[in-house]
């Protein structure tokens, strides 16, 4: 029986905030501890710091994280909560690691890292991206119409370029596209590209309901960035583009069958 304040899987006491089901981090990812708030990759040979506990969900648990070594970089640690048997979850991982290695896009955030170390649960580490999610920076921004179109464009075409290649997100929201400022502008990255099918139960989407699965998912992104605006911050072009006809009513933007067609009018509709 554990005692209050302490782990119940290797007795160190528990960080604030990051316990989950009584254990620390360290015991949620593996068996490699050496000391608090520490977690080993022992497939990889590659050590992480976790240090805050970003999020919870039914997929898992999220940590801000160092790797360990002369440059401490941040990463994001993803302690996976699924069903299915670990060693088949780790090929999956596997699986998905190389694939998403075979993308080299600068929208397209990949994994680094992933596994499972024989005890805990499996992970997947992916690189920390400090920025906010797609809609609440346009929001928070008070970013323009045009503005808000070259975002998704950006993702459209980073789905697009996957979906060449026979990939699916299978997840797509503003949580999983985050912006960043840099030196040229705001740029969308899109993170957690295939998790959701990498954590199914049940048969797999074949390719063709998977791409328009994602499509669809771009559309409502698209109608959750331009909702808050007015007919006349829209501007003619845009609003046709959504479907709102002369007396102000929407009809869903449901014609596009693929990414690449989306992002093609999109851009037309802000040139």
């Amino acid at each position: 029986m554990s005692t209050a304040g302490r782990c119940a899987g290797c007795g160190n006491r528990l960080v604030p905030g990051t316990a989950i089901q009584g254990l620390c981090a360290a015991c949620l990812l593996s068996d490699g501890v050496e000391g608090q708030a520490h977690a080993h990759a022992t497939d990889a040979g590659t050590s992480y710091r976790l240090l805050n506990m970003l999020g919870d969900s039914e997929r898992g648990t999220t940590y801000l994280a160092t790797l360990d070594g002369p440059t401490r970089e941040h990463v994001v640690v993803k302690v996976l909560r699924s069903h299915i048997d670990p060693h088949a979850l780790a090929a999956r991982i596997n699986r998905l690691r190389a694939e998403l290695a075979t993308l080299d896009h600068p929208n397209i955030v990949g994994l680094r890292d992933g596994g499972w170390p024989g005890r805990g649960r499996p992970y997947v580490v992916s690189e920390f991206i400090r920025g906010r999610p797609l809609v609440q920076f346009c929001q928070r921004s008070e970013v323009g119409a045009s503005e808000r179109l070259r975002l998704l464009v950006q993702v459209c075409v980073a789905v697009a370029h996957a979906h060449e290649s026979g990939i699916t997100h299978g997840g797509l929201s503003s949580a999983n596209v985050l912006v960043v400022q840099q030196a040229e502008g705001a740029v969308a990255r899109v993170v957690d590209f295939g998790l959701t099918r990498l954590l199914q139960t049940s048969a797999p989407l074949d390719l063709a309901t998977a791409v328009l699965e994602d499509v669809r998912h771009l559309v409502t992104l698209l109608q959750d960035l331009l909702s808050p605006l007015t007919s006349e911050e829209l501007g003619h072009a845009v609003a046709r583009l959504l479907g709102i006809d002369d007396a102000g009513q929407r009809r869903p933007a449901s014609r596009w069958t693929s990414a690449a067609q989306m992002a093609t009018d999109l851009r037309a509709s802000f040139a």
